[in-house]
């Protein structure tokens, strides 16, 4: 009834741009992760954490180098064979992509200039949820209050630069809030399968500096 799982990850990659050859991107990621799970007739319960060490370097620019920690909780319960409850709650994280490091100037047009920004930060997710599920005959349906907190959330900013110009460059903007309620399921028809799925929430923002 009890299973342990652990283990180790690692990435390497380079970024370069032929146009730019200032621009070279080095990332170094290092992860060791471990879960526990409990399976019991009237419930299950998994509990995992997963450490991550990232080193990023510009050349000649930074070297920014992050300790990481994404836990992950999950809690099971069977009402009946075909209706379970979960609660679950769970850290996770976004790196910006190279377009998005690349600090090289794009004209759009006459009017508007735009580039990326190699200080970027990485966005974490924190989110929790609770979901109510049935199966009948070969159908299933799902219902989920839940929330998610975005930190140093990575939008566009535009503003009116030195020469009069649009300027559009990507930042970290501050905190998305955002709850609310989700419909899934699955219904079969013969040889046919319907998955309908809808999701009603609000969302807020806190702006940082930069963005304010």
């Amino acid at each position: 009834k009890l299973n342990f799982n652990t283990g180790i990850k690692s990435k390497f990659q380079v970024m370069q741009d032929n146009d730019l050859s200032d621009f070279y991107y080095d990332e170094k990621i290092f992860a060791a992760y471990a879960t526990i799970a409990y399976n019991h007739t009237k419930y299950d319960v998994s509990l995992g954490l997963r450490a991550e060490k990232s080193i990023t370097t510009l050349k000649d620019n930074f070297t920014n180098p992050v300790l990481s920690f994404f836990p992950d909780v999950t809690f099971n319960y069977k009402l009946t064979t075909r209706q379970h409850i979960q609660l679950s709650y769970n850290r996770s994280i976004r790196r910006p992509d190279i377009y998005q490091l690349n600090p090289h100037t794009t004209i759009d047009d006459p009017f508007t200039v735009s580039k990326g920004n190699p200080t970027l930060n990485p966005e974490f997710c924190n989110s929790i949820f609770l979901e109510y599920s049935l199966r009948f005959r070969n159908n299933y349906v799902a219902s989920r209050l839940f929330y998610n907190c975005l930190t140093d959330a990575i939008s566009n900013l535009t503003f009116i630069n030195d020469t009069g110009a649009f300027e559009i460059q990507v930042h970290n903007m501050g905190t998305l809030h955002q709850y609310g309620i989700q419909f899934s399921g699955t219904f079969g028809f013969g040889i046919l399968s319907i998955n309908p799925w809808l999701q009603l929430f609000k969302q807020y923002s806190y702006a940082d500096n930069v963005a304010k």
